[in-house]
Protein backbone atom coordinates (compact mmCIF):
# COMPACT_ATOMS: atom_id res chain seq x y z
CA UNK A 1 0.00 0.00 0.00
CA UNK A 2 3.03 2.20 0.71
CA UNK A 3 4.25 1.90 -2.51
CA UNK A 4 0.91 2.57 -4.26
CA UNK A 5 0.23 5.62 -2.11
CA UNK A 6 4.04 6.63 -2.98
CA UNK A 7 2.75 6.79 -6.81
CA UNK A 8 -0.05 9.24 -5.42
CA UNK A 9 1.32 11.24 -2.65
CA UNK A 10 0.81 15.09 -4.16
CA UNK A 11 -0.35 14.13 -7.25
CA UNK A 12 -3.44 16.27 -7.96
CA UNK A 13 -6.35 18.60 -9.21
CA UNK A 14 -6.38 22.67 -9.25
CA UNK A 15 -8.70 25.18 -11.09
CA UNK A 16 -9.25 29.03 -10.20
CA UNK A 17 -12.89 29.25 -8.09
CA UNK A 18 -12.72 32.56 -6.76
CA UNK A 19 -11.59 34.91 -4.95
CA UNK A 20 -12.91 36.71 -1.65
CA UNK A 21 -11.87 39.00 1.22
CA UNK A 22 -12.77 39.47 4.62
CA UNK A 23 -12.78 42.30 7.41
CA UNK A 24 -9.61 42.52 9.36
CA UNK A 25 -9.97 43.18 12.93
CA UNK A 26 -9.72 47.46 11.91
CA UNK A 27 -12.68 47.51 10.15
CA UNK A 28 -9.87 47.38 6.62
CA UNK A 29 -10.52 44.59 4.40
CA UNK A 30 -7.72 40.93 5.30
CA UNK A 31 -5.53 39.55 3.15
CA UNK A 32 -7.86 37.69 -0.18
CA UNK A 33 -7.73 33.71 -0.78
CA UNK A 34 -7.72 32.16 -4.21
CA UNK A 35 -8.79 28.78 -4.63
CA UNK A 36 -7.36 26.92 -7.73
CA UNK A 37 -8.45 23.44 -8.76
CA UNK A 38 -5.84 21.28 -10.23
CA UNK A 39 -4.98 18.00 -11.33
CA UNK A 40 -1.41 16.31 -10.83
CA UNK A 41 -0.83 13.66 -12.68
CA UNK A 42 2.44 11.57 -11.44
CA UNK A 43 4.52 10.12 -14.67
CA UNK A 44 7.61 9.51 -12.71
CA UNK A 45 7.40 7.69 -9.45
CA UNK A 46 9.68 6.73 -7.03
CA UNK A 47 10.70 4.28 -4.06
CA UNK A 48 13.65 3.80 -2.16
CA UNK A 49 13.08 0.98 0.57
CA UNK A 50 15.60 1.03 3.42
CA UNK A 51 15.60 -2.21 4.25
CA UNK A 52 13.29 -3.49 6.28
CA UNK A 53 10.17 -5.29 5.56
CA UNK A 54 7.77 -3.27 3.90
CA UNK A 55 6.46 -0.75 4.42
CA UNK A 56 8.62 0.77 7.12
CA UNK A 57 9.65 4.20 8.52
CA UNK A 58 12.24 5.64 6.95
CA UNK A 59 11.12 4.88 3.14
CA UNK A 60 11.51 7.33 1.10
CA UNK A 61 9.28 8.38 -2.06
CA UNK A 62 7.61 10.69 -4.32
CA UNK A 63 7.21 11.60 -7.82
CA UNK A 64 7.36 14.22 -10.71
CA UNK A 65 4.77 14.66 -13.08
CA UNK A 66 2.29 17.36 -14.72
CA UNK A 67 -0.53 19.59 -13.53
CA UNK A 68 -4.04 19.58 -15.69
CA UNK A 69 -6.55 22.41 -15.51
CA UNK A 70 -9.23 21.81 -17.40
CA UNK A 71 -8.05 19.09 -19.14
CA UNK A 72 -4.85 21.28 -20.33
CA UNK A 73 -1.67 21.43 -19.14
CA UNK A 74 -0.94 23.76 -16.39
CA UNK A 75 2.51 23.03 -15.10
CA UNK A 76 4.81 20.85 -13.57
CA UNK A 77 5.51 19.24 -10.33
CA UNK A 78 7.84 17.28 -8.11
CA UNK A 79 7.33 15.93 -4.65
CA UNK A 80 9.34 14.29 -2.02
CA UNK A 81 8.57 11.89 1.24
CA UNK A 82 10.35 10.34 3.89
CA UNK A 83 7.78 7.55 5.64
CA UNK A 84 6.96 8.48 9.27
CA UNK A 85 4.48 5.67 9.87
CA UNK A 86 1.25 5.99 9.71
CA UNK A 87 1.58 8.72 7.44
CA UNK A 88 4.85 10.32 5.27
CA UNK A 89 6.08 13.75 5.61
CA UNK A 90 6.58 15.51 2.07
CA UNK A 91 7.56 18.82 0.71
CA UNK A 92 6.49 19.51 -3.14
CA UNK A 93 6.86 22.33 -5.26
CA UNK A 94 4.33 23.04 -8.26
CA UNK A 95 5.79 25.07 -11.52
CA UNK A 96 2.42 26.73 -12.65
CA UNK A 97 3.03 28.24 -15.97
CA UNK A 98 2.75 31.75 -16.41
CA UNK A 99 2.51 32.22 -12.58
CA UNK A 100 5.37 31.01 -10.71
CA UNK A 101 6.12 28.38 -8.36
CA UNK A 102 4.29 27.61 -5.54
CA UNK A 103 6.03 25.38 -2.21
CA UNK A 104 4.13 22.85 0.08
CA UNK A 105 5.00 20.98 2.96
CA UNK A 106 3.05 18.50 5.22
CA UNK A 107 2.13 14.95 6.35
CA UNK A 108 0.51 12.38 3.82
CA UNK A 109 -1.87 9.85 4.97
CA UNK A 110 -1.62 6.48 3.82
CA UNK A 111 -5.33 5.33 4.61
CA UNK A 112 -7.39 5.24 1.43
CA UNK A 113 -9.87 8.05 0.48
CA UNK A 114 -8.49 9.97 3.43
CA UNK A 115 -8.02 13.33 2.56
CA UNK A 116 -4.37 14.60 3.10
CA UNK A 117 -4.16 18.74 4.39
CA UNK A 118 -0.55 20.14 3.90
CA UNK A 119 0.84 23.85 4.10
CA UNK A 120 1.23 26.09 1.41
CA UNK A 121 4.71 27.41 2.68
CA UNK A 122 5.65 30.12 0.34
CA UNK A 123 5.89 30.68 -3.82
CA UNK A 124 7.55 32.96 -6.37
CA UNK A 125 6.31 35.56 -8.97
CA UNK A 126 2.88 35.50 -8.65
CA UNK A 127 2.68 33.62 -5.42
CA UNK A 128 6.23 35.36 -3.40
CA UNK A 129 4.01 36.27 -0.49
CA UNK A 130 1.65 33.23 -0.14
CA UNK A 131 0.75 30.96 2.37
CA UNK A 132 -2.53 28.83 2.64
CA UNK A 133 -3.39 25.19 2.53
CA UNK A 134 -3.77 22.51 -0.15
CA UNK A 135 -6.26 19.43 0.33
CA UNK A 136 -4.96 16.26 -1.96
CA UNK A 137 -8.31 13.83 -2.38
CA UNK A 138 -6.70 10.58 -4.25
CA UNK A 139 -8.56 9.31 -7.02
CA UNK A 140 -9.28 5.15 -8.44
CA UNK A 141 -5.79 5.57 -9.98
CA UNK A 142 -3.11 6.12 -7.48
CA UNK A 143 -1.11 8.50 -9.67
CA UNK A 144 -3.41 11.51 -10.16
CA UNK A 145 -4.77 13.28 -7.03
CA UNK A 146 -7.17 16.02 -7.21
CA UNK A 147 -5.82 19.59 -5.27
CA UNK A 148 -7.79 22.52 -3.51
CA UNK A 149 -5.24 24.94 -3.74
CA UNK A 150 -6.66 27.73 -0.92
CA UNK A 151 -3.82 30.83 -1.58
CA UNK A 152 -4.20 33.88 0.72
CA UNK A 153 -1.79 37.04 -0.20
Amino acid sequence: MLKTAAIAALATTAVVVGTSGAAGPDGGTAKKATTYDYTLIATHPFFVDNGEPDPSSGDMFGSRGRIESKGEKAGKFASSCVAVLPVGRCGATLILKGLGRVELSGLFHFSEPRKSVVSVVGGTRAFRSAHGAATLTPESKGEIQQLELKIVE
